[in-house]
């Protein structure tokens, strides 16, 4: 029998559906099996009671994914259970995760060549459990919609592991699956799984137990805690650090105790502030318990109470879960209630990181650490800003993630993934949607640049010219509309304002100075924004390069006569005499972003750049100073006009949050909104290619550049993963200068340069 698609009889699209799907197979014997599964909107793959593999690959909107898992090591010789679980958001907009594109219509599609007893047909059961809701995290802005109010199913006890014929479900329907999509097989690798405990019970704000008794219970010294009738518990759980995972609690007995499961990044002061038109509390020590509260999100669950000590009631939320603390608050209500085990499973895109870097600066491999921790949690199906509030790919925070994951790992299947997502999210106008895959528009012109920009990235690590090739018309759209919107100062005119009161936001950093405009540089009424006109240089010098790989000539010449019109226009009208550039062409307001950029894209000369650089670090109040969003951008550009000494003075930002404990990069220094934003991550490239200084001269580091900035450092060893293999370099510094020693792959052309 061939594959169907299969779901309910009814088709309801309104709420989210969580749908349970059942099958028996008996084997004689075991064969290789490989299993192809796609479900809108996601699956959970259950064999023999086992979770198997979760997906599928998150859809563009143009493109949707199917899985091939290999289901060999879970079948076994008899009777074998196969069960998925399909979570199906509903097809208004309102409803759903923001970074998940589907059509509403709950569906399962499985396929193998030498099982077709596994085929997805009208001999599967199926079950809807209607005991559970998904919630919105916040009446302001949720993006996430993931949050559960759940209550225990007993028709749900053991679905995985009891014959179907015991269950009584239905049969499913086979139905006509509507979203007509591009199905193609999936690119990147599956999420990892690793079980994990937590670290500590931090404390105990109510219960009848003390917190002796609680940590005992946390460790498994106590397999059930015993909490009795008519009695309230709050306490708070640490997990040591930043962590993505899948939660799992299990109780016995406790009819309708309630339960609820509030996940936190950190203690907060009681003390609000406000950022970008969101009440956010006020952070210090994350560690804080005495003087802090914990605030996040949370999962409520009411206790059925089928469960025992043998089979025990498994509180259990679909998706992952973003938390350091846990805060779990209990009411036992008519009996007592028996508390298992409460662990997760840690889970993320399996980065393996092969760079390695030690410096006579003891504080940076702490941030090193704090880095990678960042990247690791903000990497899962796709790239995101953070795990805990959004969960969205935004392309300039992309572009710095992908720059930081080819420098550790040399692995481009996130980034691939992502650049054609942000290609299918271009509009008629030419602009790329600020994230991708989203639903919701939300378009940040200058991020189409830095699209461009990810696509030179990959071309210089890995010489790939195909990938070039499939994203070079989508480039040239993006650089269309930015030509096609030249005002009469031959600048980029006004094409955004602050967010929310045009259908484009003019972001460029969360720096204080900026906080009230939502992070868009303040010009007079509707001038010019000096920073969409540099950010569009950059993207005309980078398509140069990539119309060089084309042998475009036609391109390259159109984007090099284009540079030089606007270097023309920018020196004219936003250069105040002193060289410094001004954030609009009538304001006198600057920014130290102004002059990174103006650095970047050759418009000041390395020696001016120099010059210009170096005031706005030695008189901070006059210039808007570059955040954690724009700092990879402030160390290329030190490095670049030979003032990377005082990389040391922006490290402070980082040693600041190991201060205050935090475990993984924050996303702003003012406004601490989310402590774990990727841009922040910026050490994992800084460190190899300034530090250690190696870089490629050619694409796919066919030449090699070795030209470390000594900065503040005494010394510095490490080796970092490219494309052709590893590459060592060790220096120290001497009375005579830099002693330095490498070692590269065979055959690759290695220049030295000792600054």
């Amino acid at each position: 029998m061939a594959a169907k698609w299969i779901g309910l009889h009814s088709d309801n699209r309104i709420g989210s559906r969580e749908i349970y799907f059942r099958k028996d197979i008996s084997l004689e014997k075991l064969e290789t099996c490989q299993l192809q599964i796609l479900a809108s909107d996601r699956y959970k793959l259950y064999i023999n009671g086992r979770l198997t593999e979760i997906g599928p690959q998150r859809s563009s909107q143009k493109t949707r994914y199917i899985d091939t898992v290999d289901v060999t090591d879970f079948l076994k010789v008899g009777l074998n259970q196969i069960g998925v679980i399909v979570l199906t958001y509903p097809e208004s907009s309102g409803n759903r995760m923001f970074s998940l594109i589907g059509s509403g219509q709950a569906g399962l599609y499985l396929h193998s060549d030498t099982h077709p007893e596994l085929n997805s047909d009208a001999t599967w059961s199926v079950y809807e459990n209607q005991k559970v809701q998904l919630v919105s995290e916040s009446p302001v802005f949720a993006p996430l919609q993931l949050y559960e109010k759940r209550s225990g199913n007993r028709d749900l006890r053991d679905w995985c592991l009891r014959p179907v014929s015991e269950l009584n479900w239905p049969t499913a329907t086979e139905i006509k699956f509507e979203d007509q999509r591009y199905l193609i097989e999936r690119t990147i690798p599956f999420l990892y799984r690793k079980a994990r405990r937590f670290k500590s019970i931090l404390v105990v704000r109510e219960s009848t137990q003390d917190k002796e008794v609680w940590q005992d219970w946390l460790t498994g010294k106590t397999p059930f805690l015993t909490l009795p009738a008519k009695s309230r518990h709050m306490v708070e759980l640490d997990a040591g650090e930043e962590m993505t995972g899948f939660l799992k609690l299990q109780v016995a007995n406790g009819t309708k105790s309630q339960m609820r499961i509030l996940q936190s990044e950190g203690y907060a002061l009681p003390e609000r502030t406000m950022v970008n038109g969101l009440d956010i509390p006020v952070k210090g020590n994350r560690l804080d318990f005495e003087n802090g509260h914990l605030e996040g999100f949370q999962d409520d669950y009411h206790v059925a109470g089928f469960g025992s000590q043998e089979h025990p009631e498994t509180v259990e939320p679909y998706w992952f879960r973003t938390f350091r603390f846990i805060r779990l608050e209990i009411e036992v209500v008519e009996e007592d209630l028996l508390l298992g085990s409460f662990d997760y499973e840690e889970t993320g895109y399996p980065l393996q990181v092969q760079t390695q870097i030690e410096t006579s600066d003891e504080s940076l491999s702490k941030i090193w650490e704090l880095s990678e921790r960042t990247l690791r949690r903000c990497m899962h199906e796709t790239y995101e800003d953070c795990p805990f509030y959004e969960q969205l790919q935004y392309v300039m925070d992309t572009r710095a993630q992908a720059l930081y994951t080819y420098t550790v790992s040399a692995d481009d299947r996130l980034a691939r993934q992502a650049m054609d997502y942000f290609k299918d999210s271009q509009f008629q106008s030419g602009l790329l949607n600020g994230a991708a895959p989203s639903h919701a528009d939300n378009i940040i012109p200058t991020f189409s640049i830095f699209y461009i920009l990810m696509v030179l990235d990959h071309s210089q690590y890995f010489g790939d010219k195909s990938l070039v090739e499939r994203h070079f018309s989508t480039i040239q759209k993006v650089l269309a509309y930015f030509s096609n919107h030249i005002g009469p100062r031959g600048l980029v005119e006004r094409i955004g304002t602050e967010n929310g009161k045009s259908p484009h936001w003019s972001f460029i950093d969360w720096t204080k100075e900026w906080q009230e405009s939502s992070g868009v540089p303040i010009v007079a009424g509707g001038d010019e924004i000096t920073l969409e006109s540099l950010l569009y240089l950059m993207g005309l010098e980078a398509a140069k390069e990539l119309a060089l790989v084309m042998d475009d000539g036609l391109a390259y010449a159109t984007w090099k006569q284009s540079a030089i019109k606007l270097k023309k226009s920018l020196i004219s009208q936003t250069m105040d005499s002193q060289g410094f550039l001004k954030d609009g062409p009538t304001t006198n307001r600057y920014s130290q972003h102004a002059q990174v950029f103006g650095i970047l894209t050759g418009l000041v000369s390395p020696e001016e750049g120099r010059k210009i650089l170096l005031t706005t670090v030695e008189r901070p109040e006059q210039f808007a100073q570059c955040s954690v969003a724009m700092s990879l951008y402030l160390f290329q550009a030190l490095a670049k006009v030979n003032l990377y000494e005082l990389s040391d003075h922006y490290w402070d930002i980082w040693r600041a949050m190991l201060a205050k404990n935090l475990t993984t990069s924050i996303e702003a220094v003012d406004g601490e909104r989310s402590d774990c934003h990727a841009w922040g991550a910026v050490a994992l490239y800084v460190l190899p290619t300034y530090t250690l200084g190696i870089q490629p001269l050619d694409p796919g580091f066919n030449r090699i550049l070795i030209s470390p900035k000594i900065g503040h450092l005494s010394w510095a060893k490490g080796s970092v993963i490219t494309p052709k293999g590893l590459v060592s370099v060790s220096w120290k510094r001497t009375a005579n200068g830099l002693d330095l020693t490498y070692q590269a792959p065979e055959g690759v052309q290695v220049i030295v340069e000792k600054n």
